[in-house]
């Protein structure tokens, strides 16, 4: 109904409504597959006295309301529906109710030496719109974003509204509800009864995509009404339940002249069946007037007393727990959203939860089961979402995951163990101090360092951003050790660059310059060290897996926004090749000095107006600190996180502050870089072209990849990912 009626999804929608939705769960079950399934039944969580009266009484109400029907098994044992197959339920308890009802759809039954059941979920084909859960993915990112990049004194406001028994709304093709039936939990004396639900079960592969097309359709109706004048949208009767406390209200009226440009008029996002609204407003006139817009956009789809005179498709029970109340303070998708210090973090039960799993498989003697493992592993990368430094503690604990043990041991010194404790320091530190939405969400970088290694050594420059900082070239030569190693096979130049990438971030904290909350691009022309830094987690063994531990504690001690690593082909990383191999690679390069390494710089890389590069002088411990980790020599991760004395700055009289862009005015031909780099000349070189312009591109480019998709007004009009190059996405 209303504005739903004129969407592009209406007409299927409504096909939907009326012929259910479409179901291919592949060919029919042989009478002995069906009987084998029966004998199975189901889980024995479902035959508990207390779980079996739960399911009970759910059952008695989804009979009511014409959601679901019991069919004794002897009326139908010898004509049995075709499209019949019976999959396992299970009963898990639930922090809302007793129970969870789980119908476990990708349960295979194995029969005899080589007879199988096949699950319903590996013989369904898909019938659903892909496109309609194509935004899940980019919810989360698109809050977090709309906070990062709001003004800092900005209070953002929240509500959230939820879908109750969502996929129960939606029918199944008249029919084929047979492919979705159980076993009812009976006692041994009573008889075997066969319960069909006619509507969408939340356990099948497609229900996901055809729940969402309704939710999505819901959410582009509610951005229409938002458009509205405010004022104009009917009042809703469930609408008192979101008025902001007084406290929360009193913070409003406080709050001062909003910039127009810049403020978060509003967000409106579903998640599945969670609604979820955000905006920076400036009157409570505003937020109701999206409250109004998305309670009535619910209502187009999903319309009241459908299954029952007082029917509420809206879960009133968490409008009255107070979750649709407008607030600066929600939880939303599993976190925290603080939307006046624009932060967010796990909730305080769930990091207790996490803090005591890693203590007691610290702790244990017998070792861990794989599968407390395995649940582990998947609360750490969602953590990782507000806590981004802990996804460089992965690598060991990845390739720990990859053996597939039966159980899991981490030994005193060992990288897994390090790893753990690394994750609880972390938690720890981020339950003081929540994460700032700015430290997750890339932009355009303030500081751009090119960095490069080859056998010989390392070495690169930092040049300023949107933030000014000197013109800073630096080189290091391996120790003999590393060379030698590098000789012999035991470190490849992969390693040696992710050695360079962090040589380069620690010279950049050692010149000095606050990088607090700043945005940092390190640029090189290595592919795997540019993934092992953008996925936090390096694939091979070796250094590699430690070195971005490493960089990921310096990032996290200097509370940095996302490092972004970006890729660049060897022709437009010309001044870090020439600092890397200034060491004799050929003779005209060698640099004996600093001052030499200056002298070559200035005149094969000249700076505007005549200013000089200034250079960087690693100290010694601070090296010995890479390559021990290079060599894996075993030190201490927590000793990255207090560090001597990094080095010398040494400066020169007129320091330069360009930027990628302001080299490029001044090289209006390819530098005579060209001697300094073993990289193959492109065709783009024979132009009087602009390499600085073309590097300032590919990292504006790299950003832009990195933020979520951008929401199509329409979710009919959204391309698949693989598909979609991804572009910037607005708040506003």
């Amino acid at each position: 109904t209303g504005a739903a009626a004129t969407h592009p999804a209406a007409d299927e929608l409504k096909k939907w409504a009326i012929d259910g939705c479409p179901v291919d769960a592949g060919p029919p079950w042989s009478t002995e597959q069906i009987q084998k399934a029966i004998e199975r039944g189901p889980h024995i969580s479902a035959l508990a006295p207390d779980a079996m009266q739960a399911f009970r009484d759910e059952v008695t109400k989804k009979v009511e309301q014409g959601q679901v029907k019991i069919i004794a098994w002897d009326e139908i044992k010898d004509e049995v529906p075709e499209e019949l197959k019976i999959s396992p339920i299970s009963q898990i308890p639930h922090k809302s109710r007793a129970f969870r009802t789980i119908l476990d759809l990708s349960y295979a039954l194995r029969y005899g030496k080589t007879k199988v059941v096949p699950s319903v979920n590996s013989t369904s084909r898909p019938t659903a719109p892909e496109a309609a859960t194509s935004q899940m993915g980019s919810v989360l990112p698109r809050l977090i974003v709309a906070m990062a990049q709001c003004p800092d004194d900005a209070v953002i406001f929240f509500s959230k509204f939820d879908i109750q028994d969502g996929f129960w709304r939606m029918i199944n093709e008249v029919g084929k509800e047979y492919n979705f039936a159980f076993v009812m939990p009976t006692t041994d004396d009573e008889p075997l009864q066969i319960v069909v639900p006619s509507s969408l079960q939340m356990g099948w592969v497609n229900s996901p995509n055809f729940f969402s097309g309704a939710s999505e359709t819901a959410r582009d109706v509610a951005d229409d009404y938002a458009e509205a004048p405010i004022g104009t949208l009917p009042e809703h009767h469930l609408e008192k339940g979101t008025a902001p406390s007084i406290e929360e209200m009193n913070r409003l009226l406080a709050t001062g002249e909003l910039d127009a440009k810049t403020r978060l008029r509003y967000l409106i996002e579903v998640y599945m069946d969670d609604f979820i609204a955000a905006a920076q407003a400036k009157s409570p006139e505003e937020l109701k007037h999206i409250s109004r817009a998305v309670l009535h956009a619910i209502h187009d789809v999903f319309p009241e007393g459908l299954l029952s005179p007082e029917d509420q498709p809206v879960s009133v029970k968490k409008i009255l727990k107070g979750e649709a109340q407008w607030s600066a303070l929600k939880e939303i998708l599993g976190w925290i959203f603080d939307g006046e210090t624009k932060s967010i973090r796990l909730p305080e039960e769930k990091v207790d939860k996490i803090l005591a799993a890693i203590k007691q498989m610290l702790h244990s003697r017998q070792g861990t089961p794989f599968k407390e493992f395995q649940k582990l592993m998947g609360k750490l990368y969602h953590a990782s979402i507000g806590a981004p430094a802990g996804r460089g503690f992965m690598t060991p604990l990845n390739h720990q995951l990859a053996k597939t043990p039966k159980k899991v041991w981490f030994r005193k010194g060992s990288p897994q163990r390090k790893a753990l404790q690394l994750w609880k320091s972390l938690l720890l530190d981020v339950m003081r101090e929540p994460t700032l939405a700015k430290e997750l969400v890339p932009a355009s970088p303030d500081f751009v360092g090119l960095v490069d290694a080859s056998g010989e050594g390392t070495g690169g420059v930092w040049l300023s951003g949107k933030s000014k900082l000197p013109a800073t070239a630096w080189r290091l030569e391996w120790p003999p050790s590393i060379k030698d190693a590098f000789q012999r096979g035991e470190l490849t130049i992969n390693d040696l660059e992710m050695a360079g990438n962090l040589l380069g971030w620690l010279v950049l904290e050692g010149m000095g310059v606050n990088i607090k909350h700043r945005h940092i691009a390190l640029l090189n022309d290595n592919s795997s060290a540019v993934s092992w830094i953008l996925s936090w987690a390096a694939h091979s063994k070796g250094p590699a897996g430690e070195l971005i531990m490493a960089l990921a504690i310096r990032q996290r001690v200097q509370r940095a926004s996302p490092l972004t690593p970006a890729h660049l082909p060897g022709e437009l990383n010309a001044m870090a090749d020439c600092a890397s191999r200034s060491f004799g690679y050929k003779t005209e390069w060698k640099c004996e000095s600093n001052d030499e390494f200056l002298t070559l710089f200035n005149r094969t890389f000249p700076l505007p107006e005549q200013t000089s590069w200034q250079s960087f002088l690693l100290s010694s411990k601070i090296v010995t600190k890479v390559t021990d980790a290079l060599l894996t020599r075993g030190s201490t991760m927590e000793e990255w996180k207090k560090l001597p004395k990094i080095g010398t700055s040494i400066s020169s009289a007129g320091a330069c502050f360009c930027n990628l862009g302001e080299l490029t005015r001044i090289w209006s031909t390819r530098p005579s870089a060209s001697a300094c780099t073993t990289s193959p000349a492109s065709e783009e070189w024979s132009d009087r072209g602009a390499w600085a312009e073309e590097s300032k591109y590919e990292l504006d480019q790299f950003v832009q990849r990195l933020l979520p998709l951008r929401r199509p007004s329409r979710w009919t009009e959204a391309k698949l990912p693989s598909t979609t190059r991804p572009e910037n996405t607005t708040c506003l």
